[in-house]
């Protein structure tokens, strides 16, 4: 099959592939060559706990399940599990048989007790960390995207878990909800999406679907947080310029399609997506 899996069966571990990992999931302003040079041994049994303290389990890109001839394939990408094994799917794919007329679950799976990994598709869904879903294929053959995504335990500035963004938003005179702005998603893996702008940021946490408000006064040491169920960008002050805007968004066609309501700002906003 068109696949591999890390930190299996004792194998040799050598500092090249503990610097592709490194750059995978590490902070790419620290160079990877500094840590791990050749000659070095590792207690290999231990990697993959480490790398389980830095990431989540889920796919890290790529492993879109698609139908062809025989059933279902997998297609190239990357997945990690929250064992911290690492299955890394090449070009050919992996192409898994289905059976017609039933429901069926496609998943990865890795389990480090039985020292095993592979791809399995079941007429029964999985619950368990040792499953990452990829598609379910219904009754009628229509196959429907499951991937859910990893994310970083420990978000560091540059690395490929944080998107920094402009975003203009300007003012609207129109009544309702607006689209204002379109942003490609490049970090599908993200837990916060935060607003920064001027004596205020807003954050929302994909965990618990929901938003929080927080206002500062430097001068004065003041602080307010509330909970929103929507970005509110700006800062109300008599002795500053006001300005506000209610953004909401939506996750569509690997972008964040952000809409404004009320909006009484025409300003540059800072987004992060980590």
């Amino acid at each position: 099959m068109g696949f591999c899996v890390d930190f299996t069966d004792n194998k040799a571990i050598s500092a090249e592939m503990l610097n592709d990992i490194l750059a995978e999931v590490g902070d790419g302003s620290v160079s990877a060559s500094s840590e791990f040079t050749d000659g070095s041994l590792f207690y290999t049994d231990k990697l993959n706990c480490i790398r389980s303290e830095i990431v989540t389990g889920g796919i890290r890109s790529g492993c879109k399940g698609a139908l062809c001839e025989t059933g279902v394939i997998i297609g190239e990408g990357l997945c990690f599990f929250d064992s911290g094994m690492r299955m890394k799917i090449d070009a050919e794919g992996i192409t898994l048989p289905t059976a017609e007329g039933k429901e069926n679950f496609v998943y990865l799976y890795a389990s480090p007790i039985s020292n095993v990994a592979t791809a399995v598709v079941t007429t029964e869904e999985k619950e368990g960390s040792e499953y990452v879903p990829v598609c379910t294929i219904d009754e009628t053959g229509r196959l429907y995207d499951t991937r859910v995504w990893c994310r970083s335990k420990i978000p560091m500035m540059n690395s490929n878990f944080m998107q920094r963004e402009k975003v203009v938003i300007e003012n609207n005179q129109q009544t309702g909800k607006v689209l204002v702005a379109t942003v490609p998603l490049a970090n599908k893996a993200y837990s916060h999406i935060i607003f920064m702008s001027e004596y205020a940021i807003s954050v929302y946490f994909r965990d618990t679907n929901k938003f929080t408000y927080i206002a500062t006064d430097n001068n004065h040491g003041y602080e307010r947080r509330e909970d929103m169920d929507y970005f509110r960008v700006g800062y109300y002050h008599a002795s500053y310029n006001p300005y506000n805007a209610q953004l909401t968004f939506e996750e569509k066609d690997s972008c964040l399609k952000l809409y404004a309501e009320g909006v009484q700002t025409n300003k540059e906003l800072e987004m992060l997506v980590i």
